[in-house]
């Protein structure tokens, strides 16, 4: 799968595509955010909802390569998943249904 990413740097804002291979799926009422290889560095997760308001700011995981977010009080529906790690932003939506 292929992403395309927004590098934040030093002169400005550069979209590219990343092959690193994040996914972010729903499943036993979690949100599950994967990487193929483990991330440098800190990585922080933000979830909103359809309507653009943040509902859930996990901040600082590092050393994992799956992350887990409890889900289960938010309500069905597509939510959008932005995943900030060295030094990219890549967002995927989430499709949350029981």
């Amino acid at each position: 799968m292929t992403y395309m990413v927004t590098v934040i740097g030093a002169v400005g804002i550069e979209t590219v595509e990343n092959e690193s291979n994040v996914n972010s799926y729903f499943a036993n009422n979690n949100i599950w955010v994967t990487f193929d290889e483990l991330p440098m560095g800190d990585v922080n997760i933000s979830i909103y909802d359809a309507q653009g308001r943040l509902v859930i700011l996990k901040p600082g995981h590092s050393g994992n390569t799956q992350i887990q977010i409890p889900v289960e009080v938010r309500a069905n529906g597509n939510y959008i998943v932005s995943i900030e790690f060295n030094n990219t932003s890549i967002q995927q939506k989430v499709n949350v249904i029981r």
